[in-house]
């Protein structure tokens, strides 16, 4: 690339903000001639993101680290 930058194709992967609840499709995203996968949840910058932004999987994370930290104690 121009600026330097590589993507690295295996570690790449989309996820589709939706608030629709009727039936859609996803996106097809293709980097060069690979498509990059849709997930349901992604960990970015510390906050478990789903596609709905409801945060529920983030919380439910947060409460078993807090609770395996207590079991700690």
């Amino acid at each position: 690339m121009e600026n330097g930058f590589t993507i690295s194709i295996d570690k790449t992967e989309c996820i589709h903000f939706c608030l629709k609840r009727s039936r859609h499709d996803h996106p097809k995203l293709k980097l060069g001639v690979h498509h990059i996968p849709v997930v349901a949840e992604k960990k970015f910058l510390g906050i478990i993101w789903d596609s709905k932004l409801t945060f529920r999987s983030h919380i439910k994370d947060l409460i078993d680290r807090c609770r395996k930290a207590l079991n700690l104690l």
